[in-house]
């Protein structure tokens, strides 16, 4: 239970000091370098392993003390919410940009893989005497062209090469679509 006292301001002050001294003391060995004191209450927020107070320290605390300290606890768990929800979203954006290159790069290679099948196959064609029943695929070839540039592409390029590469990649009759639409945006926008 906690009790209020009528006391005159200048012995509540002191009251109040000499405790949350003797109650800073008596939780030094949870508090870190990095802990100080706020209005003449330990930084208490800042402690990571041990309980901040024993219930019989909370007991001796005025009802205003509580109160103060509830306030800087809510206050740091909106910090601390506030940043997770910050790095969740950094860490999302991060981990779509991740996915968005590992499938550029697989696709990059898929294509790289199926020309140098098909220059194989067309040097084997050239030296064995009966023809290839296969055709080959008419957009393997295909050039995309592209700027180097000291930075690598922006996300929404990748995601227009990507487009691209898979249509490719499938042989699709949409490539010169998307190839035009891919030079009239990125290499050469208005």
């Amino acid at each position: 239970m906690l009790s209020t006292s009528r006391r005159g301001p200048d012995r509540t002050r002191r009251h109040r000091s000499s405790r949350t001294t003797k109650n800073c003391s008596a939780i030094s060995s949870t508090c870190t370098p990095d802990s100080g004191i706020v209005d003449g209450h330990c930084d208490m927020l800042n402690f990571r392993s041990e309980p901040l107070f024993l219930r019989r320290d909370l007991e001796t605390f005025s009802l205003s003390e509580l109160n103060e300290i509830l306030e800087q606890l809510e206050t740091k768990i909106r910090e601390y919410s506030e940043n997770l929800i910050h790095e969740l979203a950094k860490r999302e954006e991060l981990e779509f940009e991740k996915e968005v290159k590992n499938n550029f790069i697989s696709l990059l290679l898929s294509i790289q893989n199926k020309r140098r099948q098909n220059h194989v196959d067309r040097k084997r064609s050239k030296r064995s005497p009966k023809p290839s029943p296969q055709e080959p695929p008419s957009y393997l070839t295909t050039v995309i062209p592209y700027h180097n540039q000291q930075l690598p592409p922006a996300l929404e390029h990748l995601q227009i090469l990507i487009k691209v590469l898979q249509a490719i990649n499938e042989d699709s009759p949409t490539v010169p679509e998307l190839l035009t639409n891919y030079i009239l945006k990125v290499v050469c926008p208005s």
